[in-house]
């Protein structure tokens, strides 16, 4: 994915998956929750590793992937083309 790429789908879902700050912290960024999801769907790579790569915790980062990527499906369902039936699966 190029950086025009990447832009392009964080405009698509950087409403749906930006948090307010609050007075106890700072809110993750949408940029850094892509980033952690794009690498993570790319590369398989642990949330443990995750964790050290973009010092976010792991428990940061399970709570938050599951809502990029219905973020992240909701933006791209029109370009998506998904089985409606088994037999269909089976030609697959």
């Amino acid at each position: 994915m190029n950086e025009n790429m990447f832009n392009t789908l964080l405009e698509m879902v950087n409403y749906k998956i930006q948090r307010q700050n609050s007075v106890m912290r700072m809110a993750l960024p949408a940029k850094l929750k892509l980033q952690i999801a794009c690498r993570y769907l790319a590369t398989g790579d642990s949330l443990a590793t995750l964790q050290y790569m973009y010092r976010v915790p792991k428990c940061s980062i399970s709570k938050f992937l599951p809502e990029v990527f219905d973020a992240i499906y909701e933006a791209l369902k029109n370009y998506i083309e998904v089985p409606k039936n088994q037999n269909e699966w089976k030609n697959i």
